[in-house]
């Protein structure tokens, strides 16, 4: 037999919660219990192509600092295909076509003479 003695009321009920195999855990409530809440539509980051990549013959796709293959799934659009400059995304409004900015650099050559 367990005897539990407390000072105040209030570790009553919480020894209570602590004890009771019935009682629901923090943060989970019944369903008729919980308030109707607005639902607030969020769109999806810009996705942004940042590399292409081929690893033995695969092509890889790094898009929002994340690699990806045909075929993956990226806010809730699908890698269609890559290639070297571009990556295809599609979803149920169509395709979208990324392209791969590469900033302009210059090549200087020097004569070896």
């Amino acid at each position: 037999m367990t005897v539990l003695f407390l000072s105040n009321p209030a570790q009553a009920s919480n020894a209570e919660k602590r004890f009771n195999p019935f009682l629901l855990p923090d943060g989970v409530y019944v369903r008729s219990q919980i308030k109707e809440v607005e639902t607030v539509e969020v769109s999806a980051p810009d996705i942004k192509l940042q590399a292409v990549l081929s690893i033995n013959g695969t092509r890889v796709a790094t898009l929002n600092n994340k690699n990806y293959v045909e075929g993956d799934r990226i806010f809730g659009k699908t890698v269609l295909e890559i290639s070297k400059s571009y990556v295809i995304l599609q979803d149920d409004s169509g395709q979208t076509v990324l392209d791969l900015n590469r900033p302009p650099f210059k090549v200087k050559v020097v004569d070896s003479d």
